[in-house]
């Protein structure tokens, strides 16, 4: 990935409303004034997970991995975004996440909540109807992670 220049900014704050290579450039602004930013690299623990896909693209190893976790967690368990994630070793809770909502329908997507003991926002209403037939512990909107969180054993 080559560097991204940033010429804009700079003319724009000295009032010049005109791209470099325009015909119409200043000569009052010299390119080497002009910023170049190197790309930047991810820094997040999901590098290189390759979670994102389109909808109906198959999905990933990592993504099979995070469903051989979910189809683990029994009838009235739950586990965190981050237990799955901890549990595989690598990966995030965003990852994970993301891994439900692009091919959650094919586990027990139900089964895996926030930190916080909700449930996925969308589905909040449909996750604890299931969850609640399933005999998992819920107070208010959310799940009692005390009594009911799975810790993969």
């Amino acid at each position: 990935m080559s560097p991204v220049t940033l010429p804009i900014v700079r003319l724009l704050v000295r009032g010049v409303h005109s791209l470099p290579g325009d015909r119409r450039f200043p000569p009052t602004v010299h390119r080497s004034t002009l910023a170049t930013v190197p790309p930047r690299k991810p820094a997040s623990a999901s590098t290189g997970l390759a979670v994102r896909g389109r909808a109906a693209a198959p999905p990933t190893a990592y993504a099979r991995l995070v469903f051989d976790v979910v189809d683990r967690i029994p009838r009235g368990k739950v586990m965190t975004y981050g237990d799955v994630a901890e549990m595989l070793g690598r990966g995030s809770p965003r990852t994970v996440g993301t891994v439900l909502t692009n091919h959650g329908r094919e586990v027990p997507w139900q089964r895996v909540v926030q930190a916080s003991g909700r449930p996925a926002e969308p589905y909040l209403q449909e996750a604890l109807r299931l969850l609640a037939a399933e005999g998992c512990p819920i107070r208010g909107e959310r799940v009692e992670l005390a009594v009911a969180r799975w810790d993969g054993r």
